[in-house]
């Protein structure tokens, strides 16, 4: 019987994906599993990853819908007691997903398990103060620093109440019928609304630190500057919208505001070794680039925040699919038949 359904949203990433499948089925697992791959229309030809992984399911949608639409297709087709939701670009070590379902199995109060980045040190604090902000914030890791030299490195298993990334494990029962993410936004913020639904229903999020994974981290994005625009200006929006939701209007406007100055120190700095004559790296274009896109939306999510976000959904709606706007409800086909 198939205890663990495993969903990746693939986009133009084949040659990470393989090595994301290679790395699941490099290490058996106690446990029995199926694994779907829901391609978001790719340019690139993703149906020859079948021939080298002939058990895989592979949906191919037929617009780019984003990554919770597109988990919640492959979601509609899994039969396992428990859902992972898994980004291509990861590597899994040996034994992340007995450590995660094991953990799962062991405590009925449990909604969702999550992994560790392999070689991090993990401390609790490091859970508050990301979900602080909502957004890579320079205060944030200086007060992290702060109250880490007072804490000890957790080895057992921890709850907290907000996780990023991938690669972890939902109980299914916990999740809402039929989807496993909101589909209000294009991209990002699907692990926050989560959160929130599974602390609503009394259930614990707990981080595993037994369970690591190594994970690459935005490659759809990081290298192309026109995908790196669109991405930053709506998860700009998002993280603003989160922050209110979360903290309330009053600290949601501050940590928002920490956040913009810090963005336009980060540009000043960026910009004055440009003109000075020195060639940004790649890393430092990219920095550079998202300072841009969140200062720029400061205003605009003063004055309206609501339009602002469903333009910025838009956008990138359109731009993530050559510049037509997806339908919906969402089609899909799995290889060799349709399930519309």
């Amino acid at each position: 019987m198939i205890l663990l359904s495993i969903i990746i949203v693939n986009w133009n990433t084949s040659e990470l994906l393989v090595k994301c499948l290679d790395s699941i089925l490099r290490h058996p697992t106690k446990v029995e599993l199926e694994i779907i791959v829901v391609d978001n229309d790719s340019d690139e030809d993703i149906i020859s990853v079948t021939t080298m992984f002939p058990d895989l399911r592979l949906i191919k949608n037929a617009n780019n819908y984003g990554f919770g639409v597109a988990t919640n297709v492959g979601f509609s087709l899994t039969s396992g007691k428990y859902a992972m939701t898994l980004n291509p670009d990861t590597v899994l070590e040996s034994g992340m997903i007995d450590a995660l379902i094991e953990t799962l199995e062991t405590d009925d109060q449990i909604g969702v398990c999550v992994p560790v980045l392999k070689g991090a040190k993990v401390y609790r604090s490091q859970y508050f103060f990301s979900s602080l902000f909502f957004f890579n914030s320079l205060v944030a890791r200086k007060l992290h620093g702060l109250t880490r030299r007072r804490e000890t490195e957790m080895s057992g298993s921890f709850d907290v109440d907000f996780i990023t990334g991938t690669g972890y494990i939902c109980r299914v029962s916990a999740l809402a019928r039929g989807r496993m993410f909101v589909e209000d936004n294009f991209l990002f913020g699907e692990e926050y609304f989560l959160c929130r639904e599974i602390a609503a229903k009394g259930l614990k999020i707990s981080v595993v630190p037994q369970a690591k994974l190594q994970h690459y981290t935005s490659v759809t994005f990081r290298d192309d500057s026109d995908r790196l625009i669109n991405a930053s200006r709506l998860g700009s929006a998002l993280g603003w919208s989160i922050r209110r939701d979360h903290w309330g209007k009053l600290l949601g406007f501050v940590s928002g505001s920490i956040i913009f100055f810090e963005n336009i120190v980060k540009w000043a700095l960026l910009q004055s070794s440009a003109a000075l004559g020195k060639e940004l790296n790649l890393k430092e274009s990219r920095m550079l680039t998202q300072c841009e896109s969140l200062i720029t939306s400061f205003i605009p999510l003063i004055s309206g925040k609501e339009e602002y976000i469903a333009r910025a959904n838009t956008t990138a709606e359109i731009f993530f699919n050559n510049g037509k706007k997806p339908t919906y409800p969402p089609v899909f086909t799995e290889v060799g038949r349709t399930v519309t």
